[in-house]
């Protein structure tokens, strides 16, 4: 009978089948604590998905009854919290705040949020209709 109870107080409820969205409150890893956006309960969860993203107070979370416990699933960004936004010009601008980049085969182009843009490949090739302009504090060639 104690090992029941003890069950019955580490595992989600029986009637909660359905994924839930929570909210997380504090905590470390091993000490999170959520608060289930539907009831209001404070759960701690007993495991997440690979690849999560630190979570930080305020996130919203996708949990998961098991017979364990719950189960962070996702973390959810909101509906405008896209990195694809539309900027007045009416061109597409994607914001990364830990940097960017682009890669294929063994070719890439990165960008750090320090303003550094490095472009490297077997080959890179320029073409410009008009003047084409190369500008820096300095510009080595070879």
């Amino acid at each position: 009978m104690k090992q029941q109870q003890a069950t019955r107080a580490v595992r989600a409820p029986d009637n909660e089948a359905m994924a839930q969205l929570a909210t997380v409150e504090a905590g470390a890893v091993g000490e999170l604590t959520l608060r289930l956006q539907d009831s209001g309960e404070r759960v701690t969860p007993v495991d997440a998905i690979r690849n999560l993203p630190p979570l930080q107070a305020g996130d919203t979370v996708l949990v998961q009854p098991t017979l364990q416990g719950w189960v962070i699933t996702a973390q959810l960004s909101g509906l405008d919290a896209s990195p694809f936004q539309f900027i007045d010009s009416g061109a597409l601008c994607l914001r990364c705040d830990k940097g960017l980049q682009l890669q294929v085969g063994d070719a890439f182009i990165a960008i750090t949020p320090e303003g550094c843009i490095t472009v490297d490949g077997k080959e890179i090739h320029t073409l410009a209709s008009g003047l084409q302009r190369i500008m820096g504090g300095l510009v080595q060639i070879n």
